[in-house]
């Protein structure tokens, strides 16, 4: 097997997470996972930026493993702006199960998109560990999902790195 090395980046991904779960709240409210069901099964929808306030409080931790999010005005941003550069995204929740003050919800994302040109169908597979807060509305969001399969293997030339570097460790 290869050795891996940390780099401070990645520690810093892994303080941020741990301080971000770490405080525990008591709630009874799931009202957040319709509103996340809602809003993720059409982000191309013109009200986005609507639903995400419906969703997400104001102050959150949110990470898709491709960025950081604290501000619920951001991450709407970042929603909306990812699904103009898409033709077409689809989210299908397929099971929600919880543990503590802790929700795992697992997904299925279809993304139809261009790259230079060419037409790309990605399909990706992944799950989102969220917390609510008392109001119901999402203050932890962390993705766990194998974004280079989904995503950047299906890139010009990063694609066939990723590849190779997959086959050479067969």
């Amino acid at each position: 097997m290869i050795a891996c090395t940390s780099t401070g980046a990645s520690l810093s991904y892994i303080e941020d997470y741990k301080s971000a779960v770490e405080p525990k709240t008591n709630f009874d409210n799931t009202g957040g996972l319709e509103n996340l069901v809602e809003l993720f099964s059409d982000l191309q929808h013109q009200d986005v930026s609507q639903r995400v306030a419906k969703t997400y409080a104001e102050d959150l931790y949110f990470n898709d493993t491709l960025h950081t999010f604290t501000q619920r005005d951001s991450l709407a941003q970042y929603l909306i702006d990812g699904a103009n550069r898409v033709d077409e995204i689809n989210v299908i929740f397929e099971d929600i199960a919880s543990s503590g003050d802790n929700y795992y919800v697992r997904w299925v994302m279809e993304m139809k998109f261009k790259v230079m040109g060419k037409s790309i169908d990605s399909k990706s597979i992944g799950i989102s560990q969220i917390r609510l807060n008392d109001e119901g509305k999402i203050i932890f969001h962390q993705d766990f999902w194998d974004n280079t399969t989904g995503f950047f293997g299906h890139l010009p030339v990063v694609g066939g790195v990723l590849n190779r570097i997959k086959a050479s460790m067969k």
